[in-house]
């Protein structure tokens, strides 16, 4: 079953497009505002692991574009493919 594209990168003068859940304007703006992100990451095939997360940078590869996250639930600095995110959310900086 194919993915839509959500989130197009451009590096080395290349198109890439990443499959996932986080599209680009939830991307751009957990990272720009520094806030934080739910995701629901695919560890592996069969199973599904819910993180909080605030982007620290990214690392595009030629194969791949990486999220080098700080996980907001145990302080420990965490890396995410990108094409594996299933469902990301921005979270509100005021929450009441």
């Amino acid at each position: 079953m194919n993915q839509p594209v959500k989130y197009n990168v451009r590096a080395g003068g290349a198109t890439r497009a990443a499959r996932g859940g986080l599209d680009k304007r939830e991307g751009e703006t957990a990272w720009f505002e520094s806030r934080a992100l739910r995701i629901l990451y695919m560890k592996t095939r069969w199973q599904l692991s819910p993180r909080l997360v605030r982007i620290r940078n990214l690392v595009f590869d030629r194969q791949v574009t990486l999220l080098n996250c700080v996980d907001l639930e145990s302080g420990e600095d965490r890396q995410f493919r990108l094409d594996k995110i299933q469902q990301a959310t921005v979270l509100d900086p005021n929450p009441s």
